[in-house]
């Protein structure tokens, strides 16, 4: 039986870089709570949220991740947040990023993955929920940078990156389920509920609950919003046979 580990990373409230992310902490506390019946192991499933997810409290558990997981096989990794891009370089925002100087104070995505990288697990599935961040001086929201993050995960050996929506599109959340959509189908899929995709042998791959996500969050969002879109993408398609659970 695979070893298998999870960081999950809820940044819902910022002190002044944006407005809140709605269920985020709930969303991702209810996955945590589900990880070991899916085949996780929960001496190995870290939840970082609340007064963590300042940048240093999130840079000393990527740290110290190799330790924390000791030898995993395989990594799951959530991080709900907002994302924005400056200068063709993707960011996740944390709790104590400041306006004024966004991008130092900020998380990089090829950062993140550098420090995953690190664990040495064979197999790493990287779940961003990124909703945009409206940059000072800028109309609209930019999201993370599609292109930054095709390079990134395909010039990763071992890690696929399933995210929420396309650069610039929102992230929807819903006040009838109470969760953010995507994450919603996230969780369903973790706890059992669909077993949309799941193979024969019972394992469920990265690939396998992208294209579950793919066909679930546009029908779920044509109830709940009418006239709005939102596409999950798929990133390191080399590496989505990656099993999850």
């Amino acid at each position: 039986v695979a070893d298998r580990a999870a960081l999950i990373i809820a940044v819902e409230t910022f002190f002044e870089a944006g407005p809140p992310v709605p269920f985020a902490a709930g969303d991702c506390a209810e996955l945590h709570r589900a990880l070991p019946a899916a085949g996780y192991n929960p001496a190995k499933c870290v939840l970082v949220a609340g007064t963590r997810t300042t940048k240093a409290g999130i840079e000393s558990h990527l740290k110290r991740l190799p330790k924390l997981i000791d030898k995993a096989d395989a990594l799951l990794v959530l991080v709900a947040s907002r994302g924005f891009t400056h200068k063709g370089r993707g960011y996740l925002a944390c709790a104590d990023t400041i306006t004024p100087d966004l991008p130092e104070t900020s998380l990089a995505v090829a950062d993140l993955l550098a420090a995953l990288h690190k664990t040495k697990c064979k197999d790493i599935t990287v779940l961003l929920d990124a909703d945009g961040l409206t940059p000072p001086g800028a109309s609209e929201p930019s999201g993370l940078d599609g292109a930054e993050l095709t390079r990134l995960f395909e010039a990763s050996p071992n890690c696929t990156g399933l995210v929420s929506c396309e650069p610039g599109e929102r992230s929807f959340e819903s006040a009838a389920l109470k969760h953010g959509i995507w994450r919603h189908h996230l969780i369903e899929m973790f706890t059992g509920k669909s077993r949309a995709g799941v193979g024969k042998d019972g394992a469920l791959t990265a690939a396998a609950l992208h294209e579950f996500l793919a066909d679930a969050v546009p029908r779920t969002l044509r109830r709940t919003h009418d006239g709005e879109e939102q596409v999950p993408q798929l990133f390191g398609e080399a590496n989505a046979e990656a099993v999850v659970a």
